[in-house]
């Protein structure tokens, strides 16, 4: 499904320009909740930053993206030409679930923002099902589109790379029945996978979509640019790279 398509089904879809994950999600939309899951060190943060870019330039309202994060900013690097106009960096400070939600609704009031992207890093209250619960009904109360960047289980990485599960994600019991969308991204390089001629697979990502009730469980593909720190759409001109057999799949 193409970039127009989904425009002409979905007149209030917001679309990322990675037609992969356009296509396979069938956009986003205001109100609702996804879920980015990796693991450590595979660009989740960087994925979610691209996804916002790719929203902010393509609808005309250009809504700014709130980075909630109990991260420094300045870990985020290289940032791109126009950031400062698409995204608003606040650290929150709490370790408790109520000043979490305080934090989160003084920003959101202050900024006025209609995208948030969660970041977190070992918080007490990551796998507290009300913290989930709690940023679904922020979505729908107010309307905005909430990405949270999650982490799959220590469970999971014992497990074949290739075969991802929503019952891999941390709090999947609760989040499986609260998320609209899903994400499940791993940067094959990254895990030394290597193609059949046995070269390395540099920059190729994998990534598993579900959107409501409809998963794709079947390997997608997206270019990582590690250059730019950007996700961007896997195309013919990676061909240079030995990658055609898996652009021919995707």
């Amino acid at each position: 499904m193409d970039k127009e398509t989904i425009k002409g089904e979905f007149m209030d879809t917001l679309l990322s320009g990675i037609d992969t994950i356009d296509s396979g999600l069938e956009g986003f939309s205001l109100g609702e909740m996804v879920i980015s899951a990796s693991r450590p060190g595979h660009g989740n943060i960087y994925l979610l930053l691209s996804i916002v870019r790719g929203i902010y330039y393509d609808f005309i309202d250009r809504y700014k993206c709130l980075v909630f994060s109990n991260s420094e900013k300045s870990r985020l690097k290289p940032l791109q030409p126009g950031d400062e106009d698409i995204f608003i960096y606040y650290k929150f400070q709490s370790d408790s679930l109520t000043g979490f939600f305080s934090e989160l609704e003084d920003q959101i009031k202050l900024n006025d923002t209609k995208i948030l992207i969660i970041d977190y890093n070992e918080t007490s209250f990551q796998k507290n099902k009300n913290f989930f619960i709690g940023l679904k009904n922020i979505a729908v109360r107010k309307n905005i589109l909430i990405f949270i960047k999650s982490y799959l289980t220590r469970q999971s990485a014992r497990k074949s790379w290739f075969n991802p599960q929503i019952a891999d994600i941390e709090g999947a019991p609760v989040v499986e029945k609260i998320a609209d969308k899903y994400i499940i991204m791993h940067r094959l390089d990254v895990l030394g996978i290597k193609d059949a001629s046995g070269r390395d697979q540099t920059n190729i990502v994998d990534i598993r979509l579900c959107a409501r009730d409809l998963c794709h469980t079947g390997s997608k593909y997206i270019y990582f640019n590690s250059d730019k720190n950007i996700f961007e759409n896997f195309t013919p001109l990676h061909n240079r790279y030995g990658y055609y057999y898996l652009y021919s799949e995707n």
